[in-house]
């Protein structure tokens, strides 16, 4: 039986060294089947976009009183994981989310611009 543990903390930060290192040629990648979630260089990142986008879809969620638990069960997206602000969500996603929650792509994004102008 494979028993393998997430790695976090200063574990990930020697798996993102050593990932970063076999890319470049430095050193051999051992056989890890994690992936380096530090961000790249020339991602694009709106942190202001991305906190708002978190905080509707967080505030959608508990509108509906649904549990992260609930919402990947019948969804199959990690909705913990796009709370947690980390990284960019795909408008695939986005879209996939707001037909579950009922409510139209534009309605999302006028809130969202919304919130964004009053500083929320």
């Amino acid at each position: 039986m494979d028993e393998r543990k997430p790695v976090t903390g200063g574990a990930l930060r020697t798996f993102c060294r050593a990932a970063k290192d076999a890319a470049t040629g430095l050193r051999e990648l051992p056989n890890l089947t994690y992936l380096c979630t530090m961000r790249r260089k020339n991602e694009r990142y709106n942190e202001p976009v991305v906190r708002g986008v978190v905080a509707q879809l967080r505030e959608l969620r508990h509108a509906r009183n649904l549990s992260q638990k609930q919402v990947f069960t019948d969804t199959d997206i990690n909705i913990g994981r796009i709370e947690s602000g980390r990284g960019n969500i795909s408008v695939s996603t986005l879209a996939d989310l707001c037909a579950y929650y009922g409510i139209p792509l534009r309605e999302f994004f006028e809130r969202l611009e919304a919130g964004i102008a009053s500083g929320e």
